[in-house]
């Protein structure tokens, strides 16, 4: 018996990654149809950058997923051992993994800049509460753009480390949020 039969096939990785992509979409298309209602029935508000934001963000992630199901189309025609780096990787699979990381990096910024309008609402338009928020965000982009056309394999590490960056922030931001909501509970 092999001792790797528990684990999942590093061949098809590809593949599962778009699957649970696609599926997380459907969520996500679902949740965006909704919003679209809310905005036809209350209407846009006064505010035209979380409508924007969102619209944008649902646009990128519909390209991100028709890339990602592309990539993994022409990596699955690729020999395996030029995609892991033996050889050089087809360059139709390395254009379609770099529009992918740029798509994705770009999503994460957006969501992170939503998140940080949305707090600095919370705490009454604060400006000193948003600077380091919005000096991650840019650590985020700047590191998810400079690695992101590096090469196509999953994991990099400047690339986790934007990543990383940017659930940082998101934490620090839900916090922000938390404690306000929770030191307004105890000044009234």
């Amino acid at each position: 018996m092999d001792p790797h039969s528990d684990t999942v096939p590093t061949k098809n990785i590809d593949l599962y990654i778009a699957m649970a992509e696609a599926f997380l979409y459907g969520a996500y298309a679902v949740m965006f149809g909704f919003y679209i209602h809310v905005l036809h029935t209350r209407g846009i508000p006064k505010t035209r950058f979380l409508p924007v934001a969102t619209i944008s963000l649902f646009l990128l992630c519909t390209a991100h997923l028709a890339l990602l199901l592309a990539a993994t189309t022409v990596l699955d025609q690729t020999d395996e051992t030029s995609v892991v780096g033996a050889g050089d990787p087809s360059y139709l699979a390395f254009q379609l993994n770099f529009a992918t990381n740029v798509i994705y990096v770009t999503n994460n910024v957006i969501a992170d800049s939503i998140f940080i309008f949305r707090c600095h609402a919370i705490w009454n338009f604060d400006d000193r509460i948003i600077y380091f928020p919005i000096l991650l965000t840019f650590g985020v982009g700047g590191l998810g753009y400079f690695d992101s056309g590096r090469s196509i394999v999953i994991s990099r590490p400047l690339f986790d480390l934007s990543i990383a960056t940017s659930v940082f922030t998101t934490f620090m931001l839900i916090s922000l949020s938390g404690s306000f909501t929770i030191r307004g509970a105890v000044d009234s």
